[in-house]
């Protein structure tokens, strides 16, 4: 079976709409219990704006100007626990439900609901299941958001350093070769070290303006266990100087459309991260599997873990963990992922060491 396939090609995936996502769960609160009426009122980080979802059942009725006023004018600050359901009254024979997700800038994220009858406690703790799962689906869409807008940023301030950068880079290069060659060869030494400097600074470069690429994406299928196999090859020489173990599931078929140099890049700096910050013969796992519409990657090691520090600015432009590292590795890691439409984070594991998880759509 080939490795990597020809498959359809497409400039970028989208992420689950949101809204289709609140149509589901609210289909499904509607089936479980006697709602009429259904709304989640939230803070849209990325509009900067309160916004709400709304939805009838069963032939009920209701106005905009009536949405408006449940998500504009309840007084919803002193009402509970966050993902408890509340009664609060009658509205046109039909009864009235609240349960807070999250307060944000002192500014209250909850659901609304209309049943036909009193609920249940039972009733009451199929709503608390979904507003969770609706806080959690919440959290990433605004995560995204604000990384996305993080990423755009940086690639306006990327292109216009790059441009900056690469013309005298490239005048210095030229003289530093024209010094070599008209010195003694025994002089050469120091321009030599002025040459490598001058490489290494068109590397960094380089890292730098492909930060700030808008997605070009090659999709291909591609199995990832291929994409695993070859990046752990491209680091045998570190791998056996620190003696680890890198393991991956051999024997889990994982076929994705994915950029496959991209992506390979994606393995390749998650992995050297891994071993550097692991003990001589420590142990580094790889694993993935398959969740709804995308699949799960994850990473560790059993290096020292994230400091606090580390854990809000791992993916931050320029921060560097690594001694004379440029800080630029995990940035493009990220924005390759974000650029497939997935999304990635690092947390500490319990009994010590790192966790980097990812997420690639299916």
């Amino acid at each position: 079976m080939n490795h990597r396939l020809s498959g359809e090609t497409t400039s970028h995936f989208k992420l689950v709409n949101f809204n289709f996502f609140l149509e589901l769960q609210f289909k499904q609160l509607s089936e479980e219990i006697p709602i009429v009426f259904a709304l989640l009122v939230y803070q849209d980080c990325p509009k900067k704006s309160t916004a709400f979802f709304a939805r009838e059942f069963h032939s009920f009725e209701i106005s905009s100007e009536e949405i408006s006023l449940f998500s504009s004018e309840l007084d919803v600050q002193n009402l509970g626990a966050f993902f408890k359901v509340t009664q609060m009254g009658e509205y046109e024979s039909k009864y009235i439900y609240f349960c807070p997700l999250s307060q944000k800038n002192f500014i209250t994220d909850y659901l609304f609901f209309l049943s036909e009858t009193i609920l249940s406690r039972t009733e009451e703790e199929s709503i608390e299941i979904h507003a969770q799962i609706i806080q959690e689906y919440l959290n990433l869409y605004q995560v995204y958001h604000q990384q996305n807008e993080e990423i755009k940023s940086l690639e306006h301030l990327i292109h216009k350093i790059g441009h900056e950068l690469r013309n005298p880079l490239s005048l210095i290069s030229l003289m530093a070769e024209n010094l070599r060659l008209s010195l003694a060869e025994s002089q050469q030494k120091q321009v030599v070290s002025l040459q490598e400097t001058i490489t290494n600074l068109n590397q960094n470069l380089n890292q730098l303006i492909d930060c700030s690429k808008r997605a070009r994406l090659k999709l291909e299928l591609c199995d990832l266990r291929y994409i695993v196999r070859k990046s752990i090859q491209s680091l045998n020489p570190i791998v056996e100087s620190k003696a680890v173990s890198l393991q991956y599931p051999q024997d889990k078929e994982a076929i994705i459309a994915v950029d496959y140099l991209q992506i390979q890049q994606v393995f390749g700096n998650l992995f050297s991260n891994a071993i550097y910050f692991s003990p001589v013969g420590g142990k580094i796992l790889c694993n993935w599997q398959f969740f709804q519409k995308e699949i799960i990657v994850t990473i560790t090691d059993q290096g020292q873990g994230l400091s606090p520090q580390d854990l809000k600015n791992i993916f931050t432009p320029f921060y560097s963990r690594r001694p004379g590292g440029t800080g630029l590795g995990l940035t493009i890691v990220q924005k390759i992922i974000m650029d497939h439409g997935g999304r990635i984070w690092a947390e500490n594991l319990v009994l010590g060491g790192t966790k980097f998880t990812f997420t690639l759509p299916r």
